[in-house]
């Protein structure tokens, strides 16, 4: 029908429009989601020392959900008819006159439901206007671009707010003791730092990595005091994360239990404590083995053995060497199909054996 071929292009106008409409409504929510992380921070609501780069991603991500949902909602339900945007083309090109107008207003009077001569004639006129002139530049592309790239200005914003929380370093006090493995917030002049892990634990022989998370005036350089169980002392500088507030420092092996405290700004922090643990582990494997009599072989003791290979009836006690006493220990078989009940272990002077 060609009314339609009309209407079509009259919805292309439309739908720019629409989208220009969209993007100030996700602009201005920005700029208010914006305006709120920042009074949040500032009243203490939100986290003191912001967000992380990873953990503000499903933030951004749930505000630009309900942004996107409420805007489209918003510019649907305010959406302005047909007239107003024909009447809007009709501004942008004044020789068209009237005649989009009595276009999209005519209706078929004819009883097979066409329209009659004239009727066609002034929608004909409409339709070539429309292809000898660009209608969606009614809407020009520089305003599109322009609206974009205000709301992608009003996004860094938002992100800024929560990663960069202004801080007043009074109203935090020190927490003086901390679960371990979490940060630890130490007020400093004019600023705060949050030591990670703080007190914690590991593995004997790995490595630790210190973090220390300023907010507030950053200083230039940090230095993490490390002094071993025998009093021993070290230090070590800590480099920043690019320009993110962040100095690192890593320990690349942790033997024995230690303590450490980082200085900064002239400031130090508390000290604090790392203890290591270890993974029960075999040593070493041994192997008594007593001969049946008809062999006429003495007893004999293989030392640190990893197979075993021997005549029938023979009599096999294995010794095993772990590096900590354990309340409990057990040979099973390493046999993915059908594996049989493990042999309890028994401990005799300082052996595991069976």
């Amino acid at each position: 029908m060609i009314q339609d071929r009309l209407w079509l292009e009259v919805e292309k106008v439309a739908a720019r429009h629409e989208r220009l409409r969209f993007l100030r409504a996700m602009t201005v929510g920005w700029l208010v989601a914006a305006v709120i992380g920042l009074s949040l921070g500032v009243a203490g609501v939100l986290p003191a020392e912001g967000f992380s780069r990873l953990s503000v991603l499903p933030v951004v991500a749930g505000v630009a959900a309900v942004l996107a949902v409420v805007c489209a909602w918003l510019v649907k339900a305010s959406a302005p008819g047909h007239d107003w945007v024909a009447r809007q083309i009709e501004n942008e090109f004044p020789d068209l006159g009237s005649c989009l107008l009595a276009a999209i207003e005519q209706r078929p009077v004819l009883a097979d439901g066409r329209f009659g001569f004239l009727q066609e004639n002034v929608i004909r006129q409409a339709l070539v206007h429309a292809a000898c002139h660009q209608w969606p530049q009614v809407v020009p592309t520089r305003r599109l671009v322009v609206a974009g790239c205000t709301s992608g200005v009003t996004i860094a914003m938002f992100v800024l707010s929560l990663t960069n929380m202004p801080l007043n370093a009074g109203r935090f006090d020190q927490i003086a003791k901390s679960p371990k493995g979490s940060p630890t917030v130490v007020p400093t002049d004019g600023f705060s730092v949050a030591v990670e892990p703080g007190d914690t634990e590991i593995e004997r022989g790995t490595s630790l990595l210190v973090l220390a998370r300023v907010t507030g005036e950053v200083p230039a350089d940090a230095t993490l005091k490390l002094q071993s169980a025998t009093g021993d002392a070290s230090d070590l500088e800590m480099s920043r994360s690019l320009d993110d507030p962040v100095f690192g420092g890593r320990i690349a092996t942790v033997t024995a239990a230690l303590d450490y405290h980082i200085e900064l700004g002239g400031q130090t922090t508390k000290m604090f404590h790392v203890t290591v643990f270890e993974y029960p582990r075999l040593e070493r494997a041994d192997a008594r083995l007593v001969y049946p009599s008809y062999t006429g072989l003495e007893e004999r003791l293989v030392q640190d053995v990893r197979t075993v290979s021997v005549v029938e009836g023979t009599k096999v006690t294995l010794l095993l060497k772990l590096n900590k006493p354990v309340k409990s220990a057990t040979l099973t078989e390493r046999s993915p199909v059908a594996p049989r009940q493990g042999i309890r272990l028994a401990e005799r002077d300082g052996y595991y054996q069976t």
